[in-house]
């Protein structure tokens, strides 16, 4: 019975939730050992998507911060500085 809810969850909701975040890296890297053929080229598509919104993301922000960027042309960092001025990005 010490399984009881606790404000609406079990009381060891947090704990198996942190085991599951833990184990999902190995899962992942597992799969993409076994995988061949079409499903890994399709992995293979959506985690360099991934990598790539990643770097864009840090490149909007450092143009943002920064003002400044060495991807970006200073033409594409005035224009998010514009478009931050005007409430378009956060």
């Amino acid at each position: 019975m010490d399984l009881l809810r606790s404000h609406g969850f079990r009381l060891d909701h947090f704990e198996r939730k942190r085991k599951k975040e833990a184990r999902k890296p190995h899962e992942l890297a597992e799969y993409e050992r076994k995988a061949f053929g079409l499903k890994a080229k399709l992995h293979h598509k959506k985690r360099h998507q991934e990598k790539v919104d990643d770097c864009s993301r840090i490149c909007v922000r450092a143009c943002l911060v920064w003002h400044t960027c060495l991807r970006c042309s200073s033409r594409w960092a005035r224009r998010l500085l514009s478009a931050r001025v005007r409430g378009w990005l956060v």
